[in-house]
């Protein structure tokens, strides 16, 4: 798996399992963790609240462990960064308040980079205005707001999650395992063997992807294989290769480039490209 820099924007009072389960896994499977807080720096740490669920109307609340932060906040560069992380609890109440909050989801959307919220994180989502249209799960108490922000609420079991387009969301951290979950495949390229793990849901969306142009999932990641090489990509990181088609396949549905049906070989890529320039234009 390629090495990838991620940001954690948390704060006090964030859900102590949201917080420090992410926080833990990536670093575990090679990743670095920026973890971050308005005013705070590398080093200091936040206060973590554990949300139970134990038959009331809502979930309980008890104190959690202190979470050490790994870099400092008025640092951070977000075009250094290849996805975003939003833990919940009570946190995101308070850190939507913060522009330069606000500023640095925007900028993993407009970029379309790889965004994980997960119960009140939609909250975050919401006050960035970057849920319209989008499916967005989250703790039920703050489907008003997914809702009142233009998104349409995912009324999903708290053991799963839903992905939309760059965006990846759960209702609360019983859902670790369907958010986080990777299965590794071994597959046979130009009579070699080797061994791609992706995401559970990167396999669905190459499957699908696929499936348009009449594909098994192996042909098609073969023609990727053959097509990144032809134009000079780093075959070490084809894994993430990988996950980038999956994000501008996506992207393209999202925006309505790539109807329903249409074989990706007859997509017009001149007109798509020329479409896009017009729009980063129009938001600049």
């Amino acid at each position: 798996m390629a090495h990838k820099t991620i940001l954690m924007i948390t704060g006090d009072f964030t859900e102590d399992y949201e917080t420090m389960v992410p926080f833990q896994t990536l670093l575990a499977v090679g990743h670095t963790v920026d973890a971050v807080c308005p005013g705070k720096k590398a080093g200091d740490t936040v206060p973590t609240a554990i949300h139970d669920f134990e038959g009331d109307q809502t979930y309980s609340e008890k104190p959690g462990h202190r979470f050490a932060l790994t870099a400092d906040f008025d640092a951070v560069d977000p075009a250094a960064y290849d996805a975003l992380v939003i833990p919940g609890g009570r946190a995101p109440e308070y850190l939507r308040l913060d522009e330069q909050v606000i500023a640095l989801v925007k900028h993993f959307f407009a970029e379309n980079k790889p965004v994980a919220a997960i119960c009140h994180g939609a909250q975050i989502l919401a006050a960035a205005d970057v849920l319209k249209g989008r499916h967005c799960s989250a703790y039920p108490a703050c489907a008003p707001e997914v809702k009142l922000s233009g998104g349409r609420y995912a009324d999903i079991a708290v053991t799963e999650a839903v992905t939309d387009g760059n965006l990846v969301t759960a209702p609360a951290w019983p859902a670790h395992p369907a958010l986080w979950e990777s299965t590794t495949r071994s597959i046979r390229i130009d009579g070699m063997v080797t061994s791609i793990r992706l995401e559970n849901f990167f396999w669905t969306v190459l499957a699908e992807i696929g499936g348009r142009d009449g594909l098994a999932t192996t042909q098609l990641i073969t023609k990727l294989y053959h097509e990144a090489n032809e134009a000079g990509h780093d075959s070490g990181n084809f894994t993430s290769f990988l996950r980038v088609c999956c994000g501008r396949y996506l992207a393209l549905q999202l925006s309505g480039d790539l109807p329903d049906g249409l074989p990706i070989a007859k997509i017009d890529a001149t007109g798509i490209l020329e479409r896009e320039n017009l729009r980063r234009k129009a938001v600049a």
